[in-house]
């Protein structure tokens, strides 16, 4: 609800309602931050890249990332971040690079994201469309899509739970920060309670988001100009999805 039917619903001011709003979402983060959002450790990251593979089947995966509405693109979203900068300037620790699973290959871990994002030596993205006339490339990105469908899964249930995101919130911004990451909080204080969401209910969150998800989808030049690096590094993905496919 908008913070003047609040108002209204408990006959208080709309300011006094702004004040306990952002007061409580702020005291969430305070208090629970730590416990159900903390900064990953590199033995966290190893068994997320683990599950992974065992459930999407993509090697050296530590993550899938996707931004938000907003005039900006994905792209740039990551890179005002403060995940980017802790990426560039290696400040975030994440595991060394390894062998692929029954390969004598070795490649970085990485996050995935979509076309939006720049391609960087930990961060994976498709291939652009115009390069899917070959069958490889194509298969590489199906592979890719099926591992990143997780965050809009993510995105799916925070939003069928907390429909404020499915509407542009009304405040200033700072106080949407805080909102939105109190709602974080809550979504995966839910999850580390019931650990009982089935595969039925992640794909029918899925379905519910993606709609908006696709059609919000605008890529950007800027910063997305890859290194030859990061280009042979989602060859070695790509080489190792052709010679075990599923």
């Amino acid at each position: 609800m908008a913070f003047r039917q609040l108002a209204l619903s408990f006959r208080i001011s709309k300011s006094t309602v702004s004040t306990i709003v952002i007061e409580v979402c702020k005291a969430i983060w305070k208090n629970l931050k730590e416990k159900h959002l903390p900064t990953p450790t590199i033995e966290q990251l190893k068994n997320i890249e683990k599950k992974f593979y065992e459930k999407w089947n993509y090697p050296n995966c530590i993550g899938s990332i996707d931004g938000g509405y907003g005039k900006d693109s994905d792209g740039g979203i990551l890179c005002a971040s403060n995940i980017y900068q802790c990426l560039e300037n290696e400040i975030l620790k994440i595991p060394s690079e390894k062998k692929f699973p029954n390969s004598n290959v070795i490649a970085p871990h990485v996050f995935i994201g979509d076309e939006a994002f720049p391609l960087r030596s930990y961060l994976m993205r498709p291939f652009p469309r115009h390069q899917l006339q070959d069958a490889d490339k194509m298969y590489y990105n199906y592979r890719h899509a099926r591992a990143r469908m997780t965050i809009e899964c993510a995105f799916g249930i925070a939003s069928s739970k907390f429909r404020i995101l499915l509407k542009a919130i009304e405040t200033k911004i700072e106080n949407v920060d805080h909102i939105v990451k109190s709602i974080c909080i809550l979504h995966n204080i839910i999850i580390d309670l019931e650990k009982n969401v089935t595969d039925t209910e992640y794909a029918a969150s899925c379905r519910e988001f993606d709609t908006s998800a696709i059609a919000r989808r605008r890529s950007s030049r800027a910063n997305n100009r890859a290194t030859q690096t990061a280009i042979n590094i989602r060859n070695k993905f790509l080489n190792f999805f052709m010679e075990n496919k599923i």
